[in-house]
């Protein structure tokens, strides 16, 4: 699903114009260039979805929009209403502008318990083992890519406290979407995966398979 995106930044040069963060990793097979690749990807992911955002946020029938049938913003986000929008739309200006940073740094380590880890406000992400090898099937390139989003919708303040759950229980599709059950509360406008989700969900409407 990412493919498309990846393709297009595939080259090295346009790939630091997109993401020119300091990225250090202990992977051999992964270097720094290959986690740069999909950065830029998550870059331009996001600017498809600020695109998507502002051309709803423009609209006059944003609500209709929005709580239409098979909507993204509906199922990731629960019913319509503008603080919603407006907190979804600043939000992914924050990740944009965060994954595009030169003051990013990313750090691919050994650690084996998460895929990937960041703090509110502190432009650094960690990625775990798991990032490095998440299942080693047709949808890591998914998988990568959301993970860059996630985390930099953690930097943008993005968290939740389902995301404590033990285990995996936290994170997640079913769990994402399950924050939407009283939809017109915000619970999933403050969990990040809602945001990864979001955003692929977009990109497969855009490029269909």
């Amino acid at each position: 699903m990412v493919l498309p995106i990846i393709l297009t930044t595939a080259g090295q040069d346009a790939s630091k114009r997109l993401a020119p963060a300091t990225i250090r990793t202990l992977w051999p097979d992964l270097t720094a260039d290959d986690v740069r690749r999909y950065l830029a990807a998550a870059v331009r992911l996001s600017q498809m979805v600020n695109r998507r955002l502002d051309r709803l946020m423009g609209s006059a029938h944003r609500q209709v929009v929005w709580d239409a049938a098979k909507s993204p913003e509906e199922y990731w986000f629960g019913r319509f209403s503008q603080g919603k929008l407006d907190k979804v739309r600043r939000t992914f200006l924050g990740i944009t502008r965060h994954l595009s940073s030169p003051r990013l740094e990313v750090i691919g380590t050994r650690a084996s318990g998460y895929d990937g880890m960041a703090v509110p406000l502190v432009e650094k992400i960690w990625l775990g083992e798991p990032w490095h090898t998440p299942g080693l099937g047709a949808g890591d390139d998914d998988e990568r890519v959301l993970t860059l989003v996630h985390e930099a919708a953690h930097i943008c303040g993005r968290f939740s406290l389902v995301e404590l759950r033990r285990g995996t229980g936290g994170y997640g599709p079913v769990v994402a979407h399950s924050l939407t059950s009283f939809p017109w509360r915000r619970r999933a406008t403050r969990h990040a995966d809602n945001y990864g989700y979001y955003a692929l969900d977009v990109l497969q409407r855009a490029c269909p398979i």
